[in-house]
């Protein structure tokens, strides 16, 4: 599921709208990034929801919604870089740990 949903760019989709989409190709270019918009992102959710995965779907993804917004708007221009493509990709997974 991962492949598929990165190679689609489906998972950057999870975070709506933003910087980390721009560079991007839209399911094979239908959806151009400056285009994409919270309309979007609620058809993504709608359309992962028939997968009757939610449990799953939401398990996947919880890493990168709740952990990658924090190095998106706080982290510094190099943890950016090294981090978000990866993540985006599906090469790495992230977690936001609060103690």
């Amino acid at each position: 599921m991962c492949g598929c949903g990165t190679e689609m760019n489906i998972t950057a989709m999870w975070l709506g709208p933003g910087k980390h989409l721009k560079g991007r190709t839209w399911m094979g270019g239908v959806i151009m990034p400056e285009e994409f918009d919270y309309f979007h992102e609620l058809i993504v959710y709608f359309e992962l929801a028939r997968c009757s995965m939610r449990a799953y779907m939401d398990e996947l993804m919880a890493g990168m919604i709740f952990g990658l917004p924090p190095v998106l708007n706080f982290g510094l221009l190099a943890v950016q870089a090294a981090v978000v493509p990866d993540v985006l990709a599906g090469h790495k997974f992230i977690c936001l740990a609060i103690s």
